[in-house]
Parts: C-alpha cells; sequence; structure tokens
C-alpha cells in the first residue's frame, strides 16, 4: 500500500465533531482510529518510518493523545520517550513555555532532567496541528532550552489542518514538519 492509499484509509478512520469542546469547534475523533487494531498499526509503522528517516534519538510526545503515537514510535526505534506535559503533571523542575491555543491558553513542560543534548535529533509527536501553539512551545524548549539545533528537530502529526496555520507557522520559525494527513 503506497502513502496516498493509506492517508486516504486513515481519514476515513477519523470522525469530525462539530462544535466540541466549544462552540465553532470541529473536534476531530480518533477514537475510531484506535479501535481498528489494523489501521492503527499501520499509523504506527508510518509514524515510525517517518522518525527512522530523520535518524532520531529522542522522541518528545505531547500531552495527551500525542502519547499513543510517540510511545509506539518511541519503542520501535528503541529511543527514549519523553513527556511534554500539562502544569502540576511533571515530578521534577521543568522548562516551560505559555501559548495560544485555538480557542484557550495554556503552559506545557518538558523536565529539565529529560537527558536532551544539542547532538541529538527530536522528533516531537502530537495527534494533531491546528494553530500549532503546543508543538511550537515544545520546539522552542527543545531549541532554546537544551540548545538542540533546529535542523535536528523534526514536528511531526498525523493530522495536519494547515487552513488554521500551524504548519506555517512552524517554517516561518525555521522547524521541518510533516503529517501523514492534510484535512
Amino acid at each position: 500500500m503506497d502513502l496516498h492509499d493509506l492517508t486516504d484509509e486513515l481519514a476515513a478512520h477519523i470522525r469530525t465533531v462539530a462544535d466540541f469542546p466549544r462552540a465553532g469547534v470541529s473536534f476531530k475523533d480518533l477514537t475510531p482510529l484506535l479501535e481498528n487494531p489494523d489501521a492503527y498499526l499501520r499509523l504506527c509503522t508510518a509514524l515510525e518510518h517517518k522518525a527512522s528517516s530523520f535518524k532520531t534519538s529522542k522522541v518528545v510526545a505531547i500531552e495527551s493523545r500525542g502519547f499513543l503515537f510517540a510511545a509506539p514510535t518511541a519503542l520501535a526505534l528503541k529511543c527514549p520517550l519523553l513527556l511534554a506535559r500539562k502544569p502540576g503533571k511533571l515530578p521534577n523542575e521543568t522548562f516551560s513555555r505559555h501559548f495560544a491555543l485555538e480557542y484557550d491558553q495554556s503552559t506545557i513542560h518538558l523536565q529539565r532532567n529529560s537527558g536532551i543534548s544539542e547532538g541529538d535529533r527530536v522528533v516531537i509527536l502530537d495527534d494533531l496541528v491546528a494553530t500549532g501553539g503546543t508543538a511550537l512551545a515544545v520546539a522552542d524548549i527543545v531549541h532554546q532550552d537544551f540548545a538542540v539545533p533546529k535542523e535536528n528537530i523534526l514536528i511531526m502529526s498525523l493530522i495536519d489542518l494547515p487552513t488554521l496555520g500551524g504548519s506555517a507557522r512552524f517554517n516561518d520559525a525555521g522547524f521541518e514538519f510533516t503529517a501523514l494527513i492534510k484535512l
């Protein structure tokens, strides 16, 4: 199966829920994809191949749906899995960034003792990119606080919603980005 066929197959397992969690938001429900073991496995394999071709040494998972895709990717690549989490969820000192979401404000944290060094090749993995605020905040932490060069950081997601501008923000900031599906 080629990537285009896979993209179409995976997109068929994504349900759009209008006005959730707020009026005007079109929520992308991934539960049908997760409930189909064959589709989920093909998705994880595709993410693994993309991360492998980047020569990834660390995978950063963005809370919370990103955990579902980053964990199998890191495991398949035998790379450390690092967690980017909301406030109060990590036990050690953290680096943090405040950012805007498409319908709210938030903060994301990454533990200072994560073991990221400037020579690492880091994949930041989330389920979906809308305005890009969360992934860009994590990329800024990896770049600025851990001194990883931008060319050694890949932001990766299952879904890109390009009309909301997130992927363009990554390019404008100098970060590489890839997604399996554009909706």
